[in-house]
């Protein structure tokens, strides 16, 4: 059922094209009230915009009727990421709304935070670029961000998991490492649930955290070199 206008008032639509996942969430007052998905490969571009008119239409809005745009801006596939942020850039200009950007790594990590209630002191997000070569990055119990989102190799990632105790990482990992993370509490899942993702937007939109929409790019982290000499 179509929600009544009047009871509109913080209405995000998320895009989330890092993957071969499409996912476009809208959700007001951060809890979901349309989703929709789509496993069309890298083929993002011929169905994002027929998806954002459908979660709008499902619950009787408009893109009008939205006050912000969020989207993941990396890490993940080149031309995802720039779908995704082309059409959020393209609503916000359009119709002069906030951007709020996202890196995955964060998200993981928070959530996981969100749902562990303390158990842990550290939050590891991991995300495989290549072999060999990972997206990172490592949050306190506070919340906080220790080590921001960056492209590591496999030996400074394996470094950095044995700096911190009380780790509970968050990813994809290959098992070769598994024996390495014996001691760690390891969850395979490199996938944000919707109902977090709405509630972090409207964190985001409440505290004001909007990027720059002239100069926001995706969050690619990749360096052209990062091989180390053998």
């Amino acid at each position: 059922m179509p929600l009544p206008l009047h009871t509109i008032m913080n209405t995000i639509l998320h895009i989330d094209t890092s993957t071969d996942l499409a996912i476009i969430v809208l959700a007001k007052d951060g809890i979901v009230v349309a989703q929709a998905i789509s496993n069309e490969g890298r083929n993002h571009a011929a169905h994002i915009n027929k998806m954002m008119e459908q979660v709008c239409g499902d619950v009787g809005l408009t893109f009008k009727d939205l006050c912000a745009v969020s989207v993941v801006a990396g890490p993940g596939s080149y031309t995802g990421l720039r779908i995704g942020l082309a059409a959020a850039k393209g609503l916000c200009y359009a119709l002069d709304l906030p951007l709020i950007m996202h890196n995955k790594l964060t998200l993981l990590a928070l959530e996981a935070k969100q749902k562990a209630k303390g158990l842990f002191s550290h939050y590891l997000s991991v995300i495989m670029a290549r072999e060999k070569e990972y997206f990172v990055s490592l949050y306190n119990n506070d919340g906080l961000c220790i080590e921001s989102p960056k492209h590591l190799t496999e030996d400074d990632l394996l470094d950095l998991i044995s700096k911190h105790s009380a780790t509970q990482i968050i990813g994809n990992i290959p098992s070769t490492l598994t024996s390495t993370l014996s001691l760690k509490s390891f969850i395979d899942n490199i996938q944000v649930s919707n109902s977090f993702r709405a509630y972090y937007d409207f964190v985001c939109f409440s505290n004001k955290d909007f990027a720059d929409l002239h100069h926001a790019e995706p969050f690619y982290l990749k360096g052209v070199f990062i091989h180390k000499a053998r």
